[in-house]
């Protein structure tokens, strides 16, 4: 039998056992690394499909405003994990020149004038103001899984640039919210203890040195209006302190901690000296001028009230008073001013609320001279304060409270 014969003979029996004839090693490693390759095209396209789509967003805020960390820390995660995208959150400070101009100009570009931050620019819109930003990122992001695209420009009453009503953009019934913890502590502030004994003792003076109506309604006029301007000049350079810590974020921690604890550590002590006054230990108070401080003021002011000049004398008096007096109404001033930068108002609000700070606080000291000019003595008005003396301290001691729970939570 020939070669070939036998050859293909072999074949057939290999056929016939079902064995396919081998073709060396070299065949298994181009099957193989096959296989490999499509292996990992399928895994890079599986990748590919499920990494999540990124979004740029562009927030213009106050860097240190608690609405703008909330924006970054807590609403942008929640936002991604609900909407499974990146957001990739480039923070700007709208308080910076060049960066407030840099977003009214494109918000002229789209139109829309510039009207309150917080201001998120997403796709083909913008929002402005915190409840428009955060309802139209979520609408944004819905459109965006839904359609593949942003959603076309939306009219000016849904991005805030154009408030449909006066809470349409999340600016004034806020800012309402805001301002009500203030004008308590203001009201509070301008009863307290420390304020009105001063302003009882000025009254005596007055009437000793035989000082008419007119001349005691001149005399209040001006020192309320000095205190006034004393305090609200003392109130913005604080403001601009704070806000110059807020900037800091391990900073902006501690002070909420610095002031949660010392308005709680106050409620305490002014309830507890209401608790005193009420039980007729008044001189076991805590929260109250020292003697020598209360020796200086008086001081002053009969020096004050005895000057040729009466109403240069009395602007210097309500100034130097104010000075004096800051140990006492500071308690309450300072944890009022971290409350406003908190909770993240424009400079145009702060202005505001510092305003209607120090008109309530001096409203008190306006109404008391009034009654004096009316006619009821300052002895008689002495002793009705202090049959409420323990309720305005219990009172202030609610005011502390409630400032320090909302430094955190409005």
């Amino acid at each position: 039998m020939s070669r070939t014969a036998n050859e293909a003979g072999s074949a057939a029996a290999t056929r016939r056992n079902g064995r396919a004839p081998s073709h060396g090693p070299a065949d298994g490693r181009t099957r193989g690394g096959g296989i490999a390759f499509i292996a990992v095209l399928l895994l890079i396209g599986a990748r590919a499909v499920a990494a999540p789509a990124e979004v740029a967003v562009d927030y213009y805020g106050e860097i240190g405003c608690r609405h703008c960390d909330t924006f970054v820390e807590k609403a942008a995660p929640r936002l991604e994990e609900a909407y499974d995208v990146t957001l990739n959150v480039t923070t700007l400070d709208i308080l910076n020149a060049k960066v407030y101009a840099d977003c009214r100009d494109r918000l002229a570009g789209m139109d829309r004038p510039f009207r309150v931050f917080p201001v998120l620019f997403v796709g083909n819109n913008a929002y402005q103001g915190t409840a428009a930003v955060n309802r139209g990122v979520e609408e944004e992001l819905s459109y965006f899984n839904e359609h593949g695209e942003f959603r076309p420009r939306v009219p000016a009453t849904m991005d805030g640039s154009q408030a449909a009503s006066p809470t349409a953009a999340g600016s004034g019934a806020d800012d309402t919210l805001r301002l009500v913890p203030i004008l308590l502590a203001g009201l509070a502030d301008g009863v307290n203890p420390c304020a009105f004994a001063t302003m009882i003792f000025l009254l005596s003076l007055l009437a000793l040195v035989g000082r008419s109506r007119a001349q005691i309604l001149a005399v209040g006029l001006v020192y309320a209006v000095t205190v006034f301007l004393t305090y609200f000049a003392l109130g913005f350079g604080l403001l601009a302190v704070v806000r110059t810590v807020m900037n800091v974020s391990f900073l902006r921690t501690a002070l909420r901690i610095v002031v949660s604890a010392g308005t709680a550590v106050f409620a305490v002590l002014s309830i507890r000296d209401g608790v005193l006054i009420r039980s007729g230990r008044q001189k076991e108070a805590v929260l109250q001028l020292s003697t020598k401080a209360k020796q200086r003021i008086h001081g002053v002011m009969r020096r004050g009230v005895r000057t040729g000049g009466v109403i240069a004398g009395t602007a210097g008096l309500a100034f130097l008073v104010s000075l004096l007096e800051l140990a006492c109404t500071g308690q309450l001033y300072f944890p009022t001013i971290a409350y406003l930068v908190q909770t993240g108002s424009t400079r145009g609000v702060e202005v505001l609320a510092l305003l209607a700070y120090n008109l309530a606080f001096i409203l008190p000291l306006v109404l008391v001279f009034l009654v004096v000019v009316s006619g009821v003595s300052s002895q008689r008005i002495g002793q009705w304060f202090s049959r409420r003396a323990a309720g305005a301290k219990i009172a202030m001691g609610l005011v502390f409270a409630l400032l320090g729970v909302s430094i955190w939570i409005v």
